[in-house]
Protein backbone atom coordinates (compact mmCIF):
# COMPACT_ATOMS: atom_id res chain seq x y z
CA UNK A 1 0.00 0.00 0.00
CA UNK A 2 1.00 3.52 -0.98
CA UNK A 3 2.06 5.41 2.49
CA UNK A 4 0.35 8.33 1.36
CA UNK A 5 -2.65 5.89 2.03
CA UNK A 6 -2.31 5.09 5.14
CA UNK A 7 -4.89 6.73 7.82
CA UNK A 8 -3.08 8.93 10.62
CA UNK A 9 -6.37 8.67 12.93
CA UNK A 10 -5.97 4.54 12.73
CA UNK A 11 -2.43 4.85 13.39
CA UNK A 12 -2.76 7.27 16.52
CA UNK A 13 -5.56 4.65 18.27
CA UNK A 14 -2.60 2.66 18.56
CA UNK A 15 -0.43 5.26 20.85
CA UNK A 16 -0.24 5.45 24.74
CA UNK A 17 -2.41 8.75 24.49
CA UNK A 18 -4.77 7.89 21.83
CA UNK A 19 -4.58 10.70 18.46
CA UNK A 20 -1.77 12.99 19.96
CA UNK A 21 2.27 12.47 21.15
CA UNK A 22 5.67 13.11 19.87
CA UNK A 23 6.92 12.80 16.48
CA UNK A 24 9.29 9.58 17.04
CA UNK A 25 6.30 7.89 18.68
CA UNK A 26 4.21 8.47 15.83
CA UNK A 27 7.00 7.34 13.30
CA UNK A 28 7.25 4.40 15.48
CA UNK A 29 3.66 3.18 15.20
CA UNK A 30 3.66 3.59 11.63
CA UNK A 31 3.53 6.94 10.31
CA UNK A 32 5.34 8.18 7.59
CA UNK A 33 7.29 10.82 7.16
CA UNK A 34 5.00 12.78 4.79
CA UNK A 35 2.12 12.71 7.17
CA UNK A 36 3.84 15.76 9.06
CA UNK A 37 4.00 17.62 6.10
CA UNK A 38 0.88 17.19 3.94
CA UNK A 39 -1.96 18.42 6.85
CA UNK A 40 -2.68 14.39 7.94
CA UNK A 41 -0.64 15.09 11.22
CA UNK A 42 -0.81 18.84 12.46
CA UNK A 43 1.78 20.06 15.54
CA UNK A 44 -0.54 21.04 18.69
CA UNK A 45 2.83 21.98 21.14
CA UNK A 46 6.55 21.74 20.26
CA UNK A 47 7.40 18.62 19.16
CA UNK A 48 4.14 17.12 19.68
CA UNK A 49 1.58 16.49 17.34
CA UNK A 50 -2.33 15.23 16.86
CA UNK A 51 -4.72 13.72 14.18
CA UNK A 52 -7.32 15.39 12.60
CA UNK A 53 -9.71 13.24 14.58
CA UNK A 54 -8.25 14.57 18.12
CA UNK A 55 -8.00 18.40 16.95
CA UNK A 56 -11.81 17.72 16.14
CA UNK A 57 -12.37 17.08 19.55
CA UNK A 58 -10.48 20.03 20.80
CA UNK A 59 -11.65 19.91 24.93
CA UNK A 60 -10.42 16.15 24.85
CA UNK A 61 -7.28 17.31 23.22
CA UNK A 62 -6.42 19.66 26.07
CA UNK A 63 -7.03 16.58 28.82
CA UNK A 64 -4.67 14.39 26.66
CA UNK A 65 -2.09 17.05 26.21
CA UNK A 66 -1.69 17.88 30.19
CA UNK A 67 1.85 14.78 30.25
CA UNK A 68 3.36 16.38 27.41
CA UNK A 69 3.30 20.25 28.98
CA UNK A 70 5.75 21.40 31.85
CA UNK A 71 4.29 22.00 35.39
CA UNK A 72 4.89 25.74 35.50
CA UNK A 73 3.30 26.58 32.32
CA UNK A 74 0.38 28.06 31.42
CA UNK A 75 -2.15 27.58 28.35
CA UNK A 76 -3.57 30.17 26.42
CA UNK A 77 -4.90 31.33 23.26
CA UNK A 78 -7.82 29.20 21.70
CA UNK A 79 -6.62 26.54 24.53
CA UNK A 80 -7.74 29.17 27.88
CA UNK A 81 -10.47 29.86 25.44
CA UNK A 82 -12.39 26.39 25.20
CA UNK A 83 -11.51 26.08 29.43
CA UNK A 84 -13.48 29.30 29.81
CA UNK A 85 -16.32 28.40 27.70
CA UNK A 86 -16.55 30.89 25.27
CA UNK A 87 -18.76 30.41 22.21
CA UNK A 88 -16.83 28.52 18.75
CA UNK A 89 -13.27 28.28 20.70
CA UNK A 90 -11.09 25.49 18.91
CA UNK A 91 -7.64 25.55 16.56
CA UNK A 92 -9.47 27.46 13.77
CA UNK A 93 -11.60 30.04 15.86
CA UNK A 94 -8.86 32.47 14.30
CA UNK A 95 -7.53 31.11 11.11
CA UNK A 96 -8.48 28.59 8.57
CA UNK A 97 -5.89 25.93 9.07
CA UNK A 98 -5.64 24.61 12.89
CA UNK A 99 -3.50 26.94 15.35
CA UNK A 100 -1.18 24.59 17.58
CA UNK A 101 -2.20 25.55 21.42
CA UNK A 102 -0.11 28.40 22.60
CA UNK A 103 1.94 27.89 25.69
CA UNK A 104 2.68 30.53 28.21
CA UNK A 105 6.70 29.86 29.87
CA UNK A 106 8.59 31.21 32.53
CA UNK A 107 11.42 33.68 30.92
CA UNK A 108 13.88 31.14 31.69
CA UNK A 109 11.95 28.92 28.98
CA UNK A 110 12.09 31.36 26.40
CA UNK A 111 14.28 30.29 24.04
CA UNK A 112 12.97 28.18 21.20
CA UNK A 113 14.47 25.97 18.77
CA UNK A 114 15.85 25.66 15.65
CA UNK A 115 12.49 26.47 13.07
CA UNK A 116 10.57 27.40 16.19
CA UNK A 117 9.49 31.37 17.38
CA UNK A 118 8.52 32.83 21.01
CA UNK A 119 6.32 35.79 21.15
CA UNK A 120 7.40 37.61 24.40
CA UNK A 121 4.52 38.52 26.25
CA UNK A 122 5.07 39.31 30.00
CA UNK A 123 1.63 38.50 32.02
CA UNK A 124 1.11 39.76 35.16
CA UNK A 125 0.52 36.45 37.92
CA UNK A 126 -3.10 38.02 38.67
CA UNK A 127 -3.79 37.67 35.07
CA UNK A 128 -3.60 33.47 35.65
CA UNK A 129 -6.45 31.79 37.55
CA UNK A 130 -6.61 27.89 37.31
CA UNK A 131 -9.86 25.94 35.44
CA UNK A 132 -9.97 22.49 35.81
CA UNK A 133 -6.81 21.91 37.24
CA UNK A 134 -5.78 23.91 34.29
CA UNK A 135 -3.57 27.27 34.16
CA UNK A 136 -4.61 29.53 31.86
CA UNK A 137 -4.82 33.55 31.50
CA UNK A 138 -8.21 35.28 32.81
CA UNK A 139 -10.78 35.96 30.50
CA UNK A 140 -10.43 39.22 29.57
CA UNK A 141 -6.58 38.65 29.13
CA UNK A 142 -7.15 35.90 26.89
CA UNK A 143 -9.20 37.63 24.44
CA UNK A 144 -6.93 40.71 24.84
CA UNK A 145 -4.03 38.68 23.31
CA UNK A 146 -5.77 36.92 21.10
CA UNK A 147 -7.38 39.79 19.67
CA UNK A 148 -4.44 42.26 19.31
CA UNK A 149 -2.52 40.09 17.58
CA UNK A 150 -5.49 38.92 15.08
CA UNK A 151 -4.14 39.29 11.38
CA UNK A 152 -6.58 41.56 10.39
CA UNK A 153 -9.45 44.00 11.87
CA UNK A 154 -12.21 41.47 10.76
CA UNK A 155 -10.56 38.59 12.58
CA UNK A 156 -10.51 40.64 15.28
CA UNK A 157 -13.83 41.59 15.73
CA UNK A 158 -15.08 37.90 14.59
CA UNK A 159 -13.01 36.54 17.71
CA UNK A 160 -14.44 39.40 20.35
CA UNK A 161 -17.85 38.17 19.54
CA UNK A 162 -17.13 35.16 20.55
CA UNK A 163 -15.74 36.22 23.97
CA UNK A 164 -18.66 38.95 24.16
CA UNK A 165 -21.80 36.38 23.02
CA UNK A 166 -24.45 36.66 25.65
CA UNK A 167 -25.22 32.70 25.66
CA UNK A 168 -21.22 32.02 27.27
CA UNK A 169 -21.47 30.71 30.76
CA UNK A 170 -19.17 33.78 31.57
CA UNK A 171 -19.92 36.56 29.24
CA UNK A 172 -16.74 38.48 28.37
CA UNK A 173 -17.39 42.44 29.85
CA UNK A 174 -16.47 45.05 27.66
CA UNK A 175 -15.02 47.36 30.20
CA UNK A 176 -12.68 44.29 31.45
CA UNK A 177 -11.31 44.49 27.99
CA UNK A 178 -10.77 47.75 27.78
CA UNK A 179 -9.19 48.18 31.62
CA UNK A 180 -6.30 45.67 30.05
CA UNK A 181 -6.28 48.24 27.25
CA UNK A 182 -5.88 51.20 29.63
CA UNK A 183 -3.41 49.69 32.00
CA UNK A 184 -0.78 48.81 28.89
CA UNK A 185 -1.00 52.24 27.08
CA UNK A 186 2.06 51.52 24.89
CA UNK A 187 1.33 47.54 23.94
CA UNK A 188 1.33 46.12 20.64
CA UNK A 189 -2.16 45.80 19.04
CA UNK A 190 -4.51 48.00 21.01
CA UNK A 191 -5.88 50.17 18.23
CA UNK A 192 -6.90 46.60 17.27
CA UNK A 193 -8.32 46.06 20.29
CA UNK A 194 -10.10 49.55 20.67
CA UNK A 195 -11.46 48.84 17.34
CA UNK A 196 -12.93 45.78 17.51
CA UNK A 197 -14.87 46.85 20.64
CA UNK A 198 -16.29 49.61 18.41
CA UNK A 199 -17.64 46.96 15.99
CA UNK A 200 -18.49 44.34 18.01
CA UNK A 201 -21.40 42.61 19.39
CA UNK A 202 -22.48 40.13 21.64
CA UNK A 203 -25.67 38.97 19.69
CA UNK A 204 -24.01 36.88 16.45
CA UNK A 205 -24.58 33.21 17.20
CA UNK A 206 -21.51 31.94 14.72
CA UNK A 207 -17.93 33.52 13.30
CA UNK A 208 -19.87 33.72 9.70
CA UNK A 209 -22.43 35.65 11.42
CA UNK A 210 -20.14 38.42 12.53
CA UNK A 211 -17.92 38.15 9.45
CA UNK A 212 -21.26 38.79 7.35
CA UNK A 213 -22.30 41.43 9.52
CA UNK A 214 -18.76 43.25 9.91
CA UNK A 215 -18.53 43.44 6.13
CA UNK A 216 -21.71 44.99 5.68
CA UNK A 217 -21.31 47.91 8.12
CA UNK A 218 -18.06 48.23 6.88
CA UNK A 219 -18.80 48.37 2.77
CA UNK A 220 -21.50 50.77 3.49
CA UNK A 221 -20.18 53.04 6.26
CA UNK A 222 -22.72 52.01 8.86
CA UNK A 223 -22.28 52.58 12.34
CA UNK A 224 -23.37 49.39 14.24
CA UNK A 225 -26.34 50.62 16.07
CA UNK A 226 -28.00 51.05 12.28
CA UNK A 227 -27.92 46.92 12.39
CA UNK A 228 -30.98 45.00 14.11
CA UNK A 229 -29.04 41.73 15.61
CA UNK A 230 -31.09 38.58 15.81
CA UNK A 231 -34.10 40.50 16.44
CA UNK A 232 -37.21 38.45 16.60
CA UNK A 233 -40.13 39.48 14.11
CA UNK A 234 -43.33 39.04 15.59
CA UNK A 235 -46.58 38.69 13.57
CA UNK A 236 -49.78 37.08 13.27
CA UNK A 237 -49.33 33.12 13.20
CA UNK A 238 -45.54 33.63 13.40
CA UNK A 239 -42.00 34.55 15.34
CA UNK A 240 -38.99 34.70 13.66
CA UNK A 241 -35.71 35.26 14.54
CA UNK A 242 -33.89 37.37 11.76
CA UNK A 243 -29.88 37.27 11.61
CA UNK A 244 -29.51 40.92 10.39
CA UNK A 245 -31.58 44.07 9.66
CA UNK A 246 -30.30 46.61 8.03
CA UNK A 247 -32.32 49.55 9.73
CA UNK A 248 -31.23 52.15 6.97
CA UNK A 249 -32.57 49.91 4.50
CA UNK A 250 -35.45 47.19 4.97
CA UNK A 251 -32.69 44.56 4.24
CA UNK A 252 -32.46 41.27 6.08
CA UNK A 253 -30.07 38.93 5.68
CA UNK A 254 -29.85 35.66 6.61
CA UNK A 255 -26.48 33.30 6.71
CA UNK A 256 -27.06 29.69 6.00
CA UNK A 257 -24.93 27.79 7.46
CA UNK A 258 -24.59 23.60 6.83
CA UNK A 259 -28.21 23.50 9.45
CA UNK A 260 -30.27 24.90 6.92
CA UNK A 261 -30.18 21.75 4.52
CA UNK A 262 -32.11 20.00 7.25
CA UNK A 263 -35.93 19.95 5.61
CA UNK A 264 -37.14 21.18 8.73
CA UNK A 265 -34.84 24.37 8.89
CA UNK A 266 -36.03 24.52 5.23
CA UNK A 267 -39.40 24.69 5.87
CA UNK A 268 -39.18 27.03 8.61
CA UNK A 269 -36.62 29.49 6.46
CA UNK A 270 -39.60 29.39 4.07
CA UNK A 271 -42.13 30.40 6.14
CA UNK A 272 -39.43 33.32 7.45
CA UNK A 273 -39.35 34.18 3.39
CA UNK A 274 -42.65 34.74 3.43
CA UNK A 275 -43.13 36.70 6.28
CA UNK A 276 -40.48 39.15 4.71
CA UNK A 277 -41.74 39.31 1.24
CA UNK A 278 -44.72 39.77 2.53
CA UNK A 279 -44.02 42.89 4.98
CA UNK A 280 -42.55 44.11 1.39
CA UNK A 281 -38.48 44.04 2.90
CA UNK A 282 -35.45 42.66 1.28
CA UNK A 283 -34.10 39.13 2.05
CA UNK A 284 -30.97 38.47 1.23
CA UNK A 285 -29.22 35.35 1.77
CA UNK A 286 -25.74 34.49 2.31
CA UNK A 287 -23.59 31.54 2.38
CA UNK A 288 -19.88 29.69 2.93
CA UNK A 289 -19.01 30.30 -0.61
CA UNK A 290 -20.71 33.92 -1.13
CA UNK A 291 -17.79 34.95 1.79
CA UNK A 292 -15.69 33.51 -0.43
CA UNK A 293 -15.89 35.16 -3.18
CA UNK A 294 -13.72 38.32 -4.51
CA UNK A 295 -14.46 41.12 -1.82
CA UNK A 296 -15.42 43.87 -4.47
CA UNK A 297 -18.03 40.76 -6.36
CA UNK A 298 -19.77 40.51 -3.23
CA UNK A 299 -20.02 44.08 -2.05
CA UNK A 300 -21.31 45.15 -5.66
CA UNK A 301 -23.62 42.68 -5.43
CA UNK A 302 -25.05 43.45 -2.08
CA UNK A 303 -24.70 46.95 -2.87
CA UNK A 304 -27.16 46.86 -6.14
CA UNK A 305 -29.68 44.91 -3.64
CA UNK A 306 -29.43 47.19 -0.98
CA UNK A 307 -29.66 49.93 -3.19
CA UNK A 308 -33.19 48.86 -4.52
CA UNK A 309 -34.32 47.73 -1.04
CA UNK A 310 -33.59 51.61 -0.39
CA UNK A 311 -35.54 52.79 -3.44
CA UNK A 312 -38.30 50.72 -2.91
CA UNK A 313 -38.98 52.34 1.00
CA UNK A 314 -37.45 49.63 2.83
CA UNK A 315 -35.78 52.21 5.30
CA UNK A 316 -39.57 53.54 6.65
CA UNK A 317 -41.24 50.34 6.59
CA UNK A 318 -38.66 48.37 8.40
CA UNK A 319 -38.64 51.47 11.07
CA UNK A 320 -42.52 51.89 11.53
CA UNK A 321 -42.10 48.03 12.71
CA UNK A 322 -39.34 49.10 15.11
CA UNK A 323 -41.81 51.59 16.11
CA UNK A 324 -44.72 48.85 16.71
CA UNK A 325 -42.49 46.32 18.48
CA UNK A 326 -43.06 44.01 16.05
CA UNK A 327 -39.18 43.46 15.00
CA UNK A 328 -37.19 44.36 18.22
CA UNK A 329 -33.79 42.53 20.13
CA UNK A 330 -35.08 40.34 22.62
CA UNK A 331 -32.93 38.47 25.14
CA UNK A 332 -30.73 35.96 23.33
CA UNK A 333 -32.93 32.19 23.01
CA UNK A 334 -30.46 29.01 23.36
CA UNK A 335 -31.83 26.73 20.66
CA UNK A 336 -30.93 23.11 20.55
CA UNK A 337 -27.76 21.65 18.85
CA UNK A 338 -27.96 19.05 15.97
Amino acid sequence: MRKDAFDANDIGARLDTPGISTRAEWLAAGASRGMFDDGRLHQVVRGVWASTTALGKPRELLDRLGPFISPDSALSGWAAALLHGVRDAGPTMRTTNPEPVQVCQPRSQHRAPPGQSTLRVDIPPQEFITIAGVRVPTLARTAYDMVRFSRDPEVAVKLLDCFLHDLNPTPLERPALAEIVQSHPRARGNPRVRDALEWSTSRTRSPAESRTRYLWLRAFDLRPHLMLVNPLLQIEGLIAELDLVDLTSGTVLEYDGGHHADSHQRARDARKDAAVHDLKLTMLRVNAPDLRRPHGVLINQWGRRRDQARREGGAHRVGCLVADGVLREHPLKRYPQG
